[in-house]
């Protein structure tokens, strides 16, 4: 769930105090024309003169000189950051312990660059100075600028994670200044954060009941009571009052979103989807990201298209969020993107947002959930990332035969870093509260691993610990519509622990009951029944069963280890790339499956069982000899093989998180396949 913050209007003192700011200093003498040098050049504050006389101005708690006054107008009216920060910085050079330069500053590097250590330095530093000044508390004439401080320290600290201090500097407020509107309603996000579920409860309800309540906190309390109960597990509950907040807050984006996240628990994908639709056309929100919501559900539903155009809008989104918000929700956009480049078969760009994410996770003060889920998943992708690569990077040195020790290197270096990404993902997850929590998917600590995923999470905590997991999640899990999903789950459990048979018994069981819409989760199940039938000699059966897969999410074949079957052409350039991927460990002779054949031109496809050719790669040759052209084209085809049967090219998978487009022809296959140039060639 998202915190809601500057949608709901709070009608608060503060907003009057704003007003009667811009109003009164605009009117006393001398101001304007300060202002306007503060435009062109905020340094010019720093002699004397009359920018340091009280400032008539200034409302009534907030006094202040002329020119702190100003500085005070650029960051909190005109929200003109840069000079903001330039006018405070030049008060501080004329008066390093400048209180309220120090405050401002704190304020402008909260909203204005988003640098939340720092802001909450500066109105430490700020509150620290005024009350060495004017005592404890401080008197009257300054209060205002006190509250104001502890009001957005709170924020401050709620947002970067530490809601112990905000919850004391909300309380603080509280204290020192009863006659304002209380922060208490601020409270109810950090007490959720810390698992206080019964008091943050208490202050939620106490807000409703009162009368006095304004529109805006009620809409901070609803919110926070629809997070609580999420969080604690109360799915059906969460959803009704979740569509509650859009039924009295229809304009705002973030509750649309929460109501989507309500829907995804209770595993109902269609109205999850238009849910988060809604909040896409209601404006930017906050914390909310309703396109990469809709990104990671299209994907669950195997619309691989919608999922990359759901990207495309994220970014546009996310450019048009305020500046502070930079690093909330960044390291789940990088995630969402890495997803689909997975299933793209391009796991040398996925690996490399992954590890962003990884060294530079989100910022969790805006979102209900525990940030260890999101840690862990960071980490799961960085190992398949690496883990796949290495993958890729073996199958083309089987391909290529003979000693090729150079193509080996770089398998063995991602193996060593899908290890290293291993035990970090292992270090989150010896919580079995967390790792229990990621196999109930949808609930409170299930959010951020799609379903289609769960099952890797056995080769990161080992089968035996799966498998107890996967038992464990179905004894306290309440909701009926997670019993096909644990179908599942124990599926890939038997699965890792070697027994083929019953994992395929389970798989069987899950497919009659999953719902359609999790394409990429059914796919997986049919690959393992499929594997079964080819154990058992019946190719027909198997072949029949993988062509939804082959075409929708080949890459899963890879995951699990299941081979696809090839059937020998008739001879000429296919014969060549039919006996070389046999070399790997991908493909299986067959009497019925899958071919290469000639198609047009230089061309290569694969026809299926059915007749229907996909696949289809051409190779440039360039200045290539025979063999290393055959070899190129080998390599190619199987690159070509394991990508989904969607119109979206590679190229434009990598723009969307500004990576540069793969170059054209083949430079990459002409430095495997020659080593000197790849030292100076490598992508």
């Amino acid at each position: 769930m998202s915190e809601r913050r500057s949608e709901a209007p709070r009608w608060r003192k503060r907003g009057v105090w704003a007003a009667l700011v811009l109003a009164l200093a605009l009117a006393a003498p001398g101001v304007g024309a300060q202002e306007g040098a503060l435009k062109g050049g905020a340094a010019k504050l720093a002699g004397p003169g009359t920018g340091d006389q009280p400032a008539p101005a200034a409302p009534e708690g907030m006094a202040c000189t002329v020119d702190q006054l100003t500085t005070w107008q650029l960051a909190h009216d005109a929200r003109a950051w840069a000079d903001a920060r330039s006018a405070a910085e030049a008060l501080l050079e004329r008066d390093s312990d400048d209180a309220i330069a120090h405050i401002i500053l704190g304020f402008v590097h909260h909203y204005g660059e988003g640098n939340l250590p720092r802001s909450i330095w500066h109105f430490e530093r700020g509150l620290k100075l005024l009350r060495s000044e004017h005592g404890t508390p401080v008197g009257p004439g300054v209060g205002g600028w006190e509250a104001f401080a502890l009001r957005e320290l709170g924020r401050s600290q709620s947002q970067l994670g530490r809601p112990e201090d905000a919850i004391a500097s909300y309380e603080e407020h509280d204290r020192l200044y009863p006659d304002e509107l209380p922060e208490k309603i601020s409270t109810v996000w950090p007490l959720m954060q810390l698992r206080r579920f019964d008091d943050a409860l208490y202050v939620a309800h106490s807000v409703l009941r009162d009368p006095t309540t304004n529109p805006g906190d009620r809409a901070v309390a609803l919110n926070g009571y629809v997070a609580v109960l999420f969080e604690r597990g109360d799915r059906e509950e969460a959803y009704k009052w979740a569509l509650q907040l859009t039924q009295e807050y229809p304009e705002s984006p973030t509750f649309w979103c929460n109501a989507a996240e309500a829907a995804r628990a209770l595993m109902d994908l269609p109205e999850a989807e238009r849910l988060a639709l809604q909040s896409t056309q209601r404006g930017i929100a906050d914390y909310a990201q309703p396109w990469l919501d809709l990104a990671e559900l299209y994907m669950r539903e195997g619309r691989l298209v919608d999922a990359y155009q759901a990207l495309l809008a994220d970014r546009r989104y996310r450019e048009g969020r305020p500046p502070y918000l930079e690093q909330q929700g960044a390291a789940v956009a990088s995630r969402t993107v890495a997803m689909l480049m997975l299933l793209y078969n391009d796991s040398e760009a996925a690996r490399k947002l992954t590890r962003r994410a990884v060294v530079q996770p989100d910022r969790g003060g805006g979102k209900s959930r525990d940030d260890r889920q999101d840690l862990a998943t960071s980490a799961l992708l960085d190992y398949l990332a690496n883990t796949d690569r290495a993958m890729m990077l073996e199958d083309q040195a089987d391909i290529l035969g003979g000693l090729r020790l150079f193509t080996r290197g770089p398998g063995w270096s991602h193996r060593s870093e899908a290890w290293t990404a291993r035990h970090r993902a292992q270090s989150f997850l010896h919580d079995n509260a967390v790792l229990i929590g990621m196999i109930r998917v949808g609930g409170p600590n299930g959010v951020a691993l799609p379903p289609w995923l769960v099952g890797e999470l056995a080769h990161i905590v080992g089968p035996g610990t799966f498998y107890n997991a996967v038992k464990r999640a179905r004894e306290e899990e309440t909701s009926e519509a997670l019993n096909p999903y644990f179908d599942a789950f124990r599926a890939d459990a038997e699965w890792a622990l070697g027994d083929r048979g019953d994992a395929a018994d389970y798989a069987r069981d899950a497919l009659e009951s999953l719902p359609e819409s999790e394409s990429l989760l059914r796919l997986r199940m049919t690959a393992m029944i499929a594997d079964e039938l080819m154990d058992d000699g019946r190719w027909e059966e198997a072949a029949s069963l993988l062509e939804p897969v082959v075409v929708g999410d080949p890459g899963v074949l890879r995951r699990l280890g299941v081979p696809l079957p090839l059937v020998e052409p008739s001879g000429g350039p296919a014969a060549s790339i039919y006996s070389d991927l046999l070399a790997t460990d991908r493909y299986v002779e067959a009497p019925k499956g899958w071919t290469p054949v000639s198609g047009n031109g230089e061309s290569v496809c694969l026809r299926g069982p059915s007749g229907a050719q996909s696949k289809c790669s051409t190779t440039a040759r360039g200045e290539m000899s025979d063999e290393d052209f055959g070899y190129a084209r080998s390599i190619e085809f199987h690159h070509a093989v394991f990508r989904p049967d969607a119109p979206v090219e590679v190229a434009a998978l990598r723009a969307l998180d500004g990576h540069k487009a793969p170059s054209t022809g083949n430079k990459g296959l002409r430095n495997l396949l020659s080593p000197k140039e790849e030292e100076k060639e490598a992508p």
